[in-house]
């Protein structure tokens, strides 16, 4: 360990990822490798402008490491990484990563899959690295050896590592439960939070600035952020206050023209702030007036200076003493903990982040209205689909079984053109067309009927104009579904079959998307709208405004009492 290091070692990557290490067996390989100190200083140049990535880059580096010490107990005539970059010892390099890996042969399985997928990675850039430097130095020997190398990895290491480690972590993820933070849990986080910024705040506001109310304050609204907005925990803990103070709250002017009237107020109370995220990208971050506030008071020069921050430390969530931000990650843990949350090991900055993403589905939310969203949480629609929005079992029993159903009912020709929300399937066979449980109207056996709960009737003339209703029924049903009987008191209550009507499924689709917005916002129609259906859709111009209506009526009912 006493040894010094290579002069070829990078300052940086000596003073932040070497010093760093845990001084062992791997290091000291790490450490004189011409090869392995030559791809630390390669992935260090593409984190120029960062100084958060040395464990990235040391965690790369100590995976070459123990790779190049199972090849010298494989081939004890192995010095360094770059006599493995050889196509004569493929076969041993593809040796030694299974067993640091923990293959299992008898089974196929890996004990740490993930570790052959990335050491391949590495393999590669590492045969790159020696062909660079081959073409540099005119050395043809050492150029073909690199190049057939990386044609045996391009043929040969897909069947013999990356196919069964990734079988291995399907395998893994297969059936595993979906774990999406509760709703409730994100709330007492919430209330948490605002009662220690509250106290914080009273303590600084007063006067007495002291560093612990400061690192309360400071790992309170880090937390506030990441949950509010959704964002990795990486990418808040490391806004400065250069990005704080140049957020933006103006908001273009013919935009905002387009806008109704809740987002305008919205537009106007909320302010942005711009950060680097991944890749390169540039992430928002919303702010609310609460929570400028609150970060006012820690980019405040006066108020870091008597909390004991250093000047060096440029970043807004800063530690006192030191020259980093507090983990965002630590932040939102040790708030949820403390919230007494019943799940407190879900509330993560990547399980929010999956939460939203997963539960935007239900909005049914268009491409554009998608591509915003996407753009909001810092990655491009495809990683959208495909990692963050997860298949939840809740939507696909509810929406994709319709389909399953009709396939099965040969019904399928019938709902041609329709969307998924406005297919209707009959799940209850065994009652008969007239019953309906408890006086609800229901669609599912495409006949429309006005509500015979005296109770709903009256709601409807009052609120809607429809005239008060001419029959009331007893409080006694009959038959198995619980079909309510119209009191002998009245005679007009009975109603002919001939006073039904079957709707089509070219009606029903006609009337579904026309009152699309009503079915979400749980609004029954009135008579103009009602006949400006009827006007658009001709399949509708022969019945009834009132059968459209009452149809609108029972679906928004029935939408009500499922999400109860």
């Amino acid at each position: 360990m006493m040894l010094p290091m290579p002069k070829e070692v990078p300052v940086r990557l000596r003073d932040e990822v070497f010093r760093r290490m845990t001084h062992d067996d791997v290091s000291l390989a790490v450490r004189h490798d011409d090869l392995i100190i030559k791809l630390g200083a390669q992935l260090l140049s593409k984190f120029q402008d960062s100084e958060n990535h040395y464990n990235y880059v040391g965690q790369k580096l100590r995976e070459m490491g123990r790779l190049l010490l199972q090849m010298r107990s494989i081939r004890p005539g192995i010095n360094c990484l770059s006599e493995t970059i050889d196509p004569q010892v493929f076969d041993d390099v593809v040796r030694a990563v299974n067993n640091i890996a923990g293959l299992d042969e008898s089974s196929g399985k890996y004990k740490t899959p993930s570790l052959a997928l990335k050491v391949g990675h590495s393999l590669k850039k590492c045969a790159r690295i020696l062909m660079a430097d081959a073409l540099k130095k005119m050395d043809t020997s050492q150029k073909e050896k690199a190049e057939q190398f990386g044609e045996l990895c391009s043929i040969e290491w897909a069947e013999k590592v990356s196919t069964g480690a990734l079988k291995t972590l399907y395998a893994a993820k297969r059936n595993r439960p979906t774990i999406i933070p509760l709703s409730s849990d994100i709330q007492k986080v919430h209330k948490t939070i605002q009662g220690q910024v509250q106290e914080s705040m009273a303590h600084i506001t007063a006067g007495s600035v002291s560093r612990e109310d400061f690192s309360k304050l400071g790992q309170a609204m880090l937390a506030q952020t990441v949950l509010f907005n959704r964002k990795r925990s990486g990418e808040v803990e490391r806004m400065t206050v250069e990005n704080y103070k140049k957020r933006t709250g103006e908001v273009n002017k013919d935009v905002l023209q387009g806008l109704n009237k809740l987002e305008k107020e919205l537009c106007k109370k909320l302010s942005r702030v711009e950060i680097p995220g991944k890749r390169g990208r540039t992430v928002p971050v919303v702010l609310t007036k609460g929570m400028k506030e609150a970060l006012d008071v820690l980019a405040d020069e006066n108020v870091r200076q008597d909390a004991g921050v250093l000047e060096s430390n440029m970043y807004l969530f800063a530690r006192p003493g030191c020259t980093t931000p507090y983990r965002g990650c630590d932040a939102v843990r040790k708030c949820a903990q403390s919230s007494g949350a019943e799940h407190p090991e879900n509330i993560t900055s990547t399980q929010l982040r999956k939460h939203v993403a997963t539960m935007s589905q239900i909005l049914c939310l268009k491409d554009n209205e998608l591509d915003v969203l996407a753009t909001f949480m810092g990655h491009n629609i495809q990683v959208h689909r495909e990692f963050y929005r997860l298949p939840e079992n809740t939507l696909q029993v509810a929406k994709i079984a319709k389909i399953l159903l009709l396939m099965e009912k040969g019904q399928m020709s019938e709902c041609s053109g329709m969307s998924l929300d406005s297919i209707n399937v009959n799940l209850n066979e065994s009652c008969e067309e007239d019953d309906a449980p408890d006086g609800d109207v229901q669609e599912d056996d495409q006949s429309s009927r006005q509500p015979s709960d005296e109770r709903d009737g009256t709601k409807l003339s009052k609120s809607h104009g429809i005239g008060k209703r001419s029959r009331e029924l007893s409080d006694e049903s009959d038959g198995p579904c619980g079909t309510m009987k119209p009191s002998r008191s009245h005679p007009v209550a009975k109603r002919s079959k001939a006073e039904r009507i079957t709707w089509t499924t070219a009606q029903q689709h006609a009337v579904d998307t026309f009152f699309k917005t009503n079915y979400r916002t749980f609004k029954v129609p009135g008579k103009v709208e009602c006949i400006e259906c009827q006007e658009k859709y001709p399949v509708l111009a022969k019945l009834p405004w009132t059968k459209i209506k009452y149809r609108v009526y029972n679906i928004i009912k029935q939408k009500k009492l499922n999400s109860h």
